[in-house]
């Protein structure tokens, strides 16, 4: 994908993530709201009215070291354009977005990039999901992912793979490394310094090796604590 394709696949899904954002309301009013688990599997109980969509819309702890792993659209805009800009933001969202439609070039040529970009995707994909608006994917089915899980033990080190792809592998481990990288940012933005992450990914790809070393791919459920 060319930079200019990759500003416009941005500020589309800028702009997807403003007009969903907007569709939380309506979700909040139904009961059987889509839901947040992708491992396909369905409770049995009845989900509260507004669920998901009312946890998107409402507050979050702007000093806490770990999120509640949920992407507030208000949330992940606003600690982002801080983090860049590096001044606190206490103007309307609407004003917080543009910004962030304006400033697409400048941020995905600066050093923040790649996580930026990583950032919205998922927060795109989760309200996508639960307005009802994502694409058809080729998420596999459970003997197909319990097959995967199987060989997990037996991918080299040198391996490259996606999040995604990793958490094929070992479910739960894209959610538990955005979850290290955020609280990293966190603390880095509030000493001011330059965050030191365990991982250094190669674009969006990540060594096999680095996830075993520090978050315990793929015996995710027996690791006590990422160290």
């Amino acid at each position: 994908m060319t930079s200019f394709e990759l500003i416009g696949t941005m500020r589309d899904r800028l702009e997807d993530i403003r007009h969903w954002r907007g569709q939380l309301s309506d979700v909040m009013l139904t009961i059987s709201g889509y839901s947040m688990d992708l491992t396909g599997i369905r409770g049995t109980t009845d989900r509260i009215p507004g669920g998901d969509a009312l946890a998107m819309r409402g507050p979050w702890a702007r000093d806490a070291d770990h999120g509640d792993d949920l992407p507030h659209p208000d949330q992940v805009l606003r600690e982002w354009r801080e983090t860049i800009t590096e001044e606190q933001d206490g103007g309307p969202w609407a004003e917080c977005w543009r910004w962030h439609w304006d400033s697409t070039p400048r941020i995905l040529e600066s050093p923040w990039g790649e996580e930026w970009q990583q950032d919205l995707t998922a927060l795109w994909w989760r309200l996508a999901r639960l307005t009802g608006n994502a694409p058809k994917d080729d998420t596999p089915t459970m003997a197909d992912a319990e097959e995967i899980q199987r060989h997990a033990a037996a991918v080299p080190d040198h391996t490259m793979l996606t999040l995604r792809e990793a958490d094929r592998f070992a479910p739960g481990i894209e959610n538990r490394v955005k979850r290290d990288r955020n609280a990293e940012r966190d603390r880095a933005r509030r000493r001011h310094r330059d965050p030191a992450y365990r991982c250094n990914p190669d674009g969006k790809h990540w060594c096999v090796q680095d996830l075993r070393r520090h978050y315990g791919f793929p015996v995710l459920a027996s690791a006590p604590a990422i160290v």
